[in-house]
């Protein structure tokens, strides 16, 4: 068997057929089994797999004005997702230019300011507030609400809650716009994961008191005994989310372990959640924590 010429390393990892026969590559190389075809007329020396590699794939046709946008912004900006989101890329054009039309591509059209636009990674991309603004027609409530947290977190902040505001309210597009609007209010800067987000919301929504998100807990001395997810300090209750990293990090674990005791001796207690507590709405949660709180006084009715 007749070993493959050598592809050119001025091409790069993606490169399209076309640059490829600028540089002397002939189709019938391009055609060789040992590179993979991820979209038409574009070839790559690997097989793309996650979200970067995809766009990274599809960027050699792409054309001057185009973008990407929607779920693939917000996968290339770190914007968490819910596991079923559509996997396929979402590529955009300004309005009144056909979008484009290829196996792996959704196409969109958008009325969108150049301001709008950025990059990242290399690849011309929606900003994160026009991303999170774009995402209210494909998400539920939930997941809007844990992606916008995302964008204005506290420790790595991709826009400010006022710009995020700001364009929610002028963006032009009316697909998602009641959903949007009513996410704002929501968003907090202090939620460090989607859990702790659906958490908080459910929480709220069902009728408890709206927690306290990632504050420090002090002991009457004035000793540091940790930063729970959720709090209700006037009730000295917490509620810990532990996801997968909590269980399979045996540092983290053992600190995990280690504070539950500091809190209950400064007489806090602790609920730790996991993500069998996400499931049916965390009803029964829910029910836990409401059934506490009643026995240290609160009064409220549940909205279940």
């Amino acid at each position: 068997m007749t070993r493959p010429s050598r592809i050119p390393d001025e091409l790069g990892n993606e490169f399209s057929v076309r640059d490829a026969a600028a540089l002397g590559v002939g189709r019938p190389r391009t055609r060789r089994g040992d590179l993979a075809r991820p979209y038409h007329g574009v070839r790559s020396r690997t097989e793309p797999v996650a979200t970067l590699e995809k766009a990274s794939a599809y960027r050699p046709r792409l054309p001057d004005h185009g973008f990407f946008s929607h779920t693939t912004a917000a996968a290339l900006w770190g914007i968490p997702l819910p596991a079923f989101h559509d996997p396929r890329l979402h590529v955009s054009y300004p309005h009144r230019i056909r979008p484009a039309r290829t196996v792996g591509v959704v196409g969109h059209h958008l009325v969108i300011r150049p301001e709008e636009i950025t990059e990242i990674h290399g690849l011309p991309t929606t900003t994160p507030e026009r991303t999170w603004a774009d995402l209210a027609g494909h998400l539920g409530f939930e997941d809007l609400v844990a992606a916008g947290d995302r964008v204005i977190w506290r420790r790595d902040s991709l826009a400010s809650l006022a710009s995020v505001q700001d364009l929610a309210h002028r963006h032009p597009g009316r697909r998602g716009r009641p959903q949007r609007l009513a996410a704002l209010p929501w968003l907090c800067d202090r939620s460090d994961s989607p859990p702790e987000t659906k958490l908080r919301v459910r929480f709220i929504r069902a009728g408890l008191p709206g927690p306290a998100v990632n504050v420090d807990v002090w002991s009457p001395d004035g000793e540091f005994l940790g930063r729970p997810d959720l709090a209700f300090p006037e009730y000295r209750e917490l509620v810990d989310y532990e996801g997968d990293g909590h269980r399979t990090d045996r540092e983290q674990w053992s600190r995990d372990l280690a504070r539950v005791p500091r809190f209950e001796a400064a007489d806090w207690h602790t609920h730790r959640a996991s993500r069998v507590d996400l499931g049916n709405g965390s009803r029964d949660l829910i029910v836990r924590i409401a059934r506490v709180l009643r026995a240290k006084g609160w009064n409220g009715e549940l909205r279940l």
